[in-house]
């Protein structure tokens, strides 16, 4: 335990020390990749998230969600073995976009609705692009082209709901649990602005840190584009299409979409942090949704082709394609059987 800590204290001064010589060093860079951050909120995130974030809050606690929930439980049972008081939080990860899911689900289980093992079962399959985020950024501003958009939001909603299907029957939730009893709020708006402003100042925070970080690694890796690209297009979302948007094709791009990038992740830890979530799983999980995201958008191409410069290289796909999305279709088999033996061997140790 001591050889730990000693180590992991080790590693936390080594990685301070790093981050300030790259702060001092590329300073001009660091300044740089924060305007750049702050803009992208100012004028994408904070526009088409911060309503939604404030809904999250307000209808989580109200009756609409109740009766949604009333309509939808058989169905959100039999189909994808999830709570009942998931099911409006479903269409609301959808309509909301990246973040808004775990504000919901951070809603239900702070007012008891929720047990833990539920919560982690949930921050799996929570995280989506939004309409506004796939239409209004990515199609819209990006390529000026609405059929874009369409195919797009069209593959991250089938995405989510095979990727819930696919947690709801592998991931167990402990029935014995019991869930904390506490005093359930009234639906109010004041408060619901309060929670959804805390929770949009922080993901404009760490959009900014990401922004700061990306700067510095454009300079640094300027002689490795493709390492740059992959980083990038891991690391955050919205920096990530805006970059790469006329370097790869549409399929690469849902992958984007569906994975979310870490720094959507490191905002659901963020909001769910009183949920002891698993990061191997959770960060498995986006991958299943990014390549499920990617095989449906390039379905979706041979039948509804979009002929633009941009995508010349998707209307003329090599054979050589084919085995990476049927390699990334086992790949997801393979998740799936990993995760589900996972839990069998859970339920014997109990």
């Amino acid at each position: 335990m001591r050889k730990q800590r000693c180590t992991k204290t080790v590693l936390e001064i080594a990685v301070s020390t790093a981050f300030i010589i790259c702060a001092i060093k590329f300073s001009k860079e660091c300044a740089q990749g924060v305007y750049t951050g702050v803009l992208l909120c100012v004028k994408v995130l904070v526009p088409s998230l911060f309503v939604f974030m404030i809904i999250a809050s307000f209808i989580s606690q109200g009756t609409l969600s109740f009766l949604v929930n009333k309509i939808l439980k058989a169905p959100t049972k039999r189909i994808f073995n999830l709570p009942q008081s998931s099911s409006f939080l479903l269409i609301l990860s959808i309509l909301g976009g990246y973040p808004v899911g775990a504000k919901g689900i951070e809603t239900l289980y702070n007012n008891g609705e929720l047990s833990e093992s539920e919560a982690k079962k949930l921050s799996y399959i929570c995280v989506c692009a939004s309409p506004a985020f796939c239409i209004n950024f990515v199609a819209l501003s990006l390529y000026e082209n609405k059929t874009i958009g369409a195919v797009l939001l069209t593959s991250q909603i089938i995405a989510f709901y095979i990727t819930a299907f696919i947690v709801g029957r592998t991931i167990k939730i402990n029935i014995t649990e019991e869930k904390s009893i506490k005093s359930k709020t009234t639906a109010s708006l004041i408060d619901a602005v309060n929670s959804a402003s805390i929770s949009t100042i922080n993901m404009c925070a760490m959009v900014i840190a990401f922004s700061a970080f990306l700067a510095v690694l454009n300079r640094v890796l300027k002689k490795a584009p493709e390492l740059l690209s992959f980083l990038v297009s891991i690391s955050e979302v919205s920096l990530a299409v805006n970059k790469l948007a006329n370097e790869i094709p549409l399929y690469a791009i849902s992958f984007i979409l569906g994975f979310g990038g870490l720094c959507v992740h490191f905002q659901v830890f963020s909001i769910l942090k009183e949920i002891k979530i698993n990061k191997f799983l959770f960060f498995l999980f986006r991958i299943i949704q990014g390549i499920i995201s990617a095989f449906i958008t390039y379905i979706l191409l041979i039948f509804f082709p979009i002929s633009t410069q941009v995508f010349s290289t998707v209307n003329s796909v090599t054979p050589a394609y084919f085995s990476t999305i049927w390699g990334g279709v086992a790949l997801v088999i393979t998740a799936v059987c990993f995760i589900n033996s996972i839990n069998k061997e859970e339920i014997i140790r109990r």
